[in-house]
């Protein structure tokens, strides 16, 4: 509309010459959007309340706060107030989870401020299958993912639930740091072997904004959650550096299902084992089995845990591996070890790698 048309032209003019250097351009949004603000009450659009007390905008600039219908840019526009759970801000879909958990599914979802730029909100979408990339993001590659089951102490929401405002939420920092960890050693791998690798989902005991909220959650959370992969990693940073990664749900994409390359794929597991040498022990202490003890899946009369069916690779990880690797190996171990599995579309790393 022209009215439109003019605010944003008008917002545009004080984004550019404006010399207040705390002021963005939300902030001068906020400015000209609010010129005026009065509610607006019709036949169409009633007076009744829309929001609750805590999140409806300041009386300070409107007369009857709980309307959901209001004049702004001096009485120019027509602005309304949409319902949460059918237009979700980022949080509200990619945190929380509130409408999922609630069976509705949005009309429109607004990826609003994360912690990684454009690579942060792609990824996001990409989670929930709600982004839409060409056919080469699928296709031309060999990848490496990991599956682990994080310890249950550390996934006890307890602690985290009685953080006051402000302090430090250590056992959630222990939780995020037991997943670093696992990620590092994956990309290591991913990148001695030239592969892609595919993010785990990961778990989370507090909010991103933990400083700034007591508790671990604005109050919309259920504790713990899985996290959006900007809540741990810095993706901007990961994009800029040409670091090869996919979102956690890639494998379950439904497109795979229709390209050639991957009605064909397999996917091999991969475990480790302590080798032998001084470091053996500690390796047994940490729970690994002795190199010398393991029999891989296709070795005697056990079955080649070696599948086409991508899908199973959640639900289908066998106890025993198709391959065991020496805890502590070297890049050109690892390329040696692994040569005869260049073939394989997806490595899939059980319980992780030291």
């Amino acid at each position: 509309t022209t009215p439109g048309r003019a605010f944003v032209e008008r917002w545009k003019l004080a984004v550019e010459t404006s010399s207040e250097r705390r002021m963005n351009d939300q902030s001068h949004f906020n400015v000209h959007i609010k010129t005026n603000l009065k509610p607006y009450p019709s036949a169409e659009f009633p007076k009744a309340p829309c929001q609750s007390p805590a999140r409806r905008p300041s009386s300070a600039h409107v007369d009857q706060p709980n309307a959901c219908m209001f004049t702004a840019f001096d009485g120019k526009l027509r602005i309304g107030v949409l319902p949460t759970l059918h237009f979700p801000n980022g949080h509200i879909y990619f945190v929380s989870r509130l409408p999922q958990r609630l069976g509705v599914v949005p009309f429109a979802i607004h990826c609003t401020y994360q912690y990684s730029g454009s690579p942060g909100k792609r990824m996001r979408f990409r989670e929930h299958f709600l982004w839409h990339d060409d056919e080469d993001y699928f296709t031309g590659g060999k990848y490496l993912a990991l599956h682990y089951q994080v310890p249950k102490h550390l996934i006890q929401p307890k602690s985290s639930q009685m953080v006051p405002k402000g302090d430090t939420p250590t056992a959630h920092l222990a939780l995020i740091q037991y997943q670093v960890d696992m990620v590092r050693n994956g990309l290591a791998m991913a990148r001695a072997l030239n592969r892609t690798l595919v993010l785990p989902e990961l778990v989370c005991t507090c909010d991103r904004w933990f400083n700034l909220i007591p508790n671990c959650t604005s109050g919309e959370s259920t504790l713990p959650f899985t996290c959006p992969a900007d809540h741990v990693f810095r993706l901007n940073e990961w994009t800029s550096k040409e670091i090869k990664f996919r979102e956690h749900t890639f494998l379950d994409n439904s497109r795979l299902q229709v390209l050639p390359e991957w009605r064909t794929a397999t996917y091999t597991t991969i475990r480790a084992c302590a080798p032998q040498g001084n470091a053996r022990s500690a390796y047994v202490a940490s729970g690994l089995p002795p190199c010398a003890e393991t029999t891989p899946c296709g070795a005697g009369p056990s079955k080649l845990c070696q599948s086409s069916e991508l899908s199973t690779i959640s639900s289908n990880i066998n106890e025993r591996a198709s391959k065991y690797l020496p805890a502590g190996i070297s890049d050109e171990d690892l390329r040696r070890h692994l040569s005869n599995h260049h073939h394989v579309k997806v490595l899939v790393v059980v319980d992780g790698i030291q």
